[in-house]
């Protein structure tokens, strides 16, 4: 049996009408995804040219040889041209001469190869003539039939970037310079301690090349007694608050040898506030410390000097006293006893010989007074001056009666003083007042704080000027530094009693309350004594 082809059926023709609606239906569908596609360029395009409008970089495309068609308003302010002016420029136009080159090869190598650029810089000449440094990305855009037809640069004006770039390669400079020059040891570790850079000063402190350091922790280079202490420092400040205050410790060199250092260290940071690494500012003291003990020797020898010396002053003034009244007694016996015995010469041999022995007894009880404003000191305590000069004045009463005289004292301040020595001292520069008056003139003395007290070079802190001032004789102004020195006389002794020691225990008295004393005077018109005590003694 035999298969026979069977012709396929065939649908049935369709009506005219039902054609034209399915060809329209097909049409109004063609329509209708025209119109999609239309809305969809439309937005896109819209959505292009608002970033395009709105960019806060420049965007500039130019044709494949390089003329400039279309630009955003940023482009027109970066280089100073209106739209209708950059028109007329190529991209090249605005390129200095030294760029040109590199940027053709960019464009060869990178845009037309891959239909992009990596981001570079170069500079743009702007409409006044100035240099504008820039960064550049250039796109290679294409027809619907991926034919080139021109660029699409983007371009960022990095001035300020470049403003920073340059500060900070000064800023580089300028601690390279510091880092190198720097008499300091300047080392940079790492949090855990191993050395990554080091200064030529550090080096020669440690006696090591920089690669041999490379590597050694600062811990090694330290000894185990100072270990402790100094993790507690970098634990406590270094850690806590980012730099430690100046510490002392030592350090071992490469020979060995054991050095004393002052160190002070920083947290150095990164960008986000990460600790990334410690550097340390190392001064090495040997010289210092040296001298520093040499001075507390010579301290010591000098205080045990001192010492020596007024204790042989108080007791030779003091074995003194007997023979010399031994002297002055026998000589008054053999004045009475025997004055009808001797004649002229022998009673005016036995005058000058007890009037010396009463002038060095004098002499003799001044230097003991002078020794005991160390030898006999009393604790300081809270003082009220004005208590001083109620005793003062109390003490000196008879003789300003008899002078007719006359003490004014301001208010005066409270210190930390020696009682028994602030009486002396003020009872001296009081009694002076009345014994150097003017004849015929009653004395007057004022005592005053004045407004203001200079500092005190050994003393930090608050201080106050007592002033006592005078109408008394005055003396030349050349003369003023000479009245402290002991047994200095401006007068003859028959005019004013007094062996010269009244002011130089004064000073004694003030240098031991750490103070400062010093006189100005005018012949005829009055002398001024000013002196200068601490709020507070050392403790």
């Amino acid at each position: 049996m035999t298969a026979e082809a069977r012709p396929l059926p065939h649908a049935p023709p369709l009506a005219d009408d039902e054609v034209l609606r399915r060809r329209i239906a097909t049409l109004e569908q063609a329509l209708a995804e025209a119109k999609r596609a239309r809305d969809v360029g439309r937005t896109s395009e819209d959505r292009f040219r608002s970033l395009f409008d709105m960019s806060r970089d420049g965007i500039v495309f130019v044709d494949l040889e390089g003329h400039i068609e279309e630009m955003n308003q940023a482009y027109l302010d970066l280089v100073g041209y209106d739209r209708d002016e950059i028109s007329t420029h190529t991209y090249q136009d605005l390129t200095p001469e030294r760029w040109r080159a590199g940027e053709a090869e960019i464009i060869e190598t990178q845009v037309m190869q891959r239909g992009f650029s990596d981001e570079y810089e170069k500079e743009y000449v702007r409409k006044d003539g100035s240099i504008a440094p820039i960064s550049l990305r250039t796109i290679l855009v294409r027809d619907l039939d991926g034919r080139p037809i021109r660029f699409m640069g983007i371009v960022r004006d990095i001035t300020e970037l470049k403003e920073k770039e340059e500060a900070l390669r000064a800023s580089e400079k300028r601690y390279r310079s510091l880092f190198d020059l720097s008499h300091d040891g300047v080392v940079f570790v790492g949090l855990d301690g191993p050395i990554e850079e080091a200064n030529d000063a550090y080096l020669d402190m440690v006696g090591y090349d920089l690669d041999e350091l490379i590597g050694v922790t600062y811990q090694q280079l330290t000894p185990t007694r100072w270990a402790a202490m100094e993790a507690e420092i970098v634990d406590q400040q270094l850690m806590s608050r980012g730099y430690t205050d100046e510490y002392e410790k030592e350090y071992i060199r490469k020979e060995g040898s054991i050095f004393p250092v002052a160190v002070r260290s920083i947290l150095v940071r990164d960008e986000a506030g990460t600790p990334v690494r410690i550097m340390g500012i190392v001064r090495d003291i040997t010289e210092q410390k040296e001298a520093k003990e040499a001075l507390e020797r010579h301290a010591l020898d000098l205080a045990r000097s001192n010492e020596e010396l007024e204790q042989f002053a108080y007791v030779a003034s003091h074995d003194l006293q007997e023979p010399l009244r031994k002297i002055r007694a026998f000589g008054a016996l053999l004045a009475d006893e025997k004055q009808e015995s001797l004649d002229e010469e022998g009673r005016q041999y036995i005058d000058f010989m007890t009037d010396a022995a009463a002038r060095m007894q004098t002499l003799v009880s001044d230097l003991l007074a002078l020794s005991r404003v160390t030898t006999a000191a009393q604790p300081f305590e809270d003082l009220p001056l004005s208590d001083v000069f109620d005793t003062v004045l109390s003490d000196l009463s008879v003789s300003l009666d008899e002078a007719g005289g006359h003490v004014e004292v301001a208010e005066v301040p409270t210190i930390e003083a020696d009682r028994t020595q602030m009486d002396q001292l003020f009872r001296n520069l009081i009694g002076n007042a009345l014994k150097f008056r003017k004849p015929g003139v009653a004395p007057r003395v004022t005592v005053r704080m004045a407004a203001e007290a200079k500092p005190l070079p050994a003393m930090p802190g608050p201080a106050h000027t007592i002033v006592v001032s005078d109408n008394g004789i005055g003396f030349e102004p050349s003369q003023g530094s000479k009245l402290f020195q002991p047994f200095k006389r401006l007068h003859a002794r028959h005019q004013y009693e007094g062996a010269g020691i009244g002011l130089a225990i004064c000073e004694k008295i003030v240098l031991r309350h750490h103070g400062r004393i010093t006189a100005t005077g005018t012949p005829g018109e009055g002398a001024t004594f000013t002196v200068t005590l601490p709020r507070r003694q050392p403790r």
